[in-house]
Parts: structure tokens; C-alpha cells; sequence
């Protein structure tokens, strides 16, 4: 979850411990208030991984491990 001020173009990227981007879960405009995003991760094996989103001037990173 996240809560944008005002419209603004988001990202949300997750990368692999490299840094390379293995899904985009968001690349548009969106509006202000709150937003939520479900992400599957079926489709990637255990390991460190990183969400990135971007939204105006702001980044914020993380780190998220998955276990299957």
C-alpha cells in the first residue's frame, strides 16, 4: 500500500539482487489518495528480491524475501 498528495507518474519495479528488473507492476499516472497492488509471485524462485517505487521526486526501496 501507498498514499500519493497528488497525481503523479508511479513506478513500482521489482528487481532481483542484481538490481535487474524482473516485473513492473505499475508505469502510470495515478491519483491522489490511497493505493493498494497485489503481486503474484508465482512466477519467481526463493530469494532476495526489491521493490522499488517511484512516484514525482520520491523513491522508496525495499528489501522482501521470498521463500517457496
Amino acid at each position: 500500500e501507498f498514499t500519493l498528495s497528488k497525481k503523479s507518474k508511479v513506478s513500482l519495479q521489482i528487481l532481483d539482487e542484481y538490481g535487474r528488473i524482473v516485473e513492473t507492476l505499475i508505469n502510470q499516472s495515478m491519483a491522489e489518495g490511497k493505493h493498494s497492488v497485489l503481486f503474484d509471485k508465482k512466477n519467481l524462485s526463493s530469494g532476495i528480491y526489491y521493490y522499488c517505487l517511484v512516484a514525482d521526486d520520491r523513491r522508496k526501496t525495499n528489501k522482501m524475501i521470498i521463500t517457496k
